[in-house]
């Protein structure tokens, strides 16, 4: 049996009791063994370790049925797609780890407070996405799954509507 395999299950059986399961949101769900096996497999990759222990504490993780994972205000659920295989899953924890640990991706505060400018708030926010979509592809290919290193084009324009939604309310 491999390392990573025999770390896994250790990992699984240990934890099997002694962690609760996630308080999640509605329309998601707690799902142990499959949050254990996400992070299991995230541990496996030197990143994805050096995320997990930067982080300091275990994530909470719930499931639900959605295309893409998110991580839910302030940074303390990570929602994973129910659909997807353990390993793009573990990938996309990467990815949400990211984001808990360097905040959100658009500044909400700054963009009501209007300390920047929507454009500047937009390339920060895409910055920040790129550097996790690049994470979750290097951590999806060292478990064996291809993904994408780029955002998808239309992030871009979400968050700039966002922006200038959250700019507009911030005057008022």
């Amino acid at each position: 049996m491999a390392l990573g395999s025999v770390l896994l299950v250790g990992v699984s059986l240990a934890y099997w009791y002694l962690w609760p399961s996630a308080r999640c949101p509605p329309n998601a769900r707690a799902d142990r063994m499959r949050a254990l096996c996400a992070l299991g497999l995230l541990a496996t990759t030197g990143e994805g370790r050096a995320q997990i222990a930067r982080l300091g504490q275990r994530p909470r993780i719930c499931f639900a049925d959605l295309s893409e994972g998110v991580l839910l205000e302030p940074g303390t659920v990570l929602i994973l797609p129910s659909a997807r295989s353990h390993r793009m899953n573990a990938a996309r924890a990467g990815h949400l780890i990211l984001h808990q640990l360097d905040g959100a991706p658009l500044d909400e505060r700054a963009a009501r407070s209007h300390s920047a400018s929507c454009e500047q708030l937009t390339r920060r926010a895409m910055n920040r996405e790129s550097a996790a979509h690049a994470l979750e592809a290097r951590v999806g290919e060292a478990l064996g799954v291809a993904l994408s290193s780029t955002p998808p084009p239309l992030l871009e324009r979400a968050y700039r509507t966002r922006c200038e939604t959250l700019w507009a309310e911030g005057g008022r």
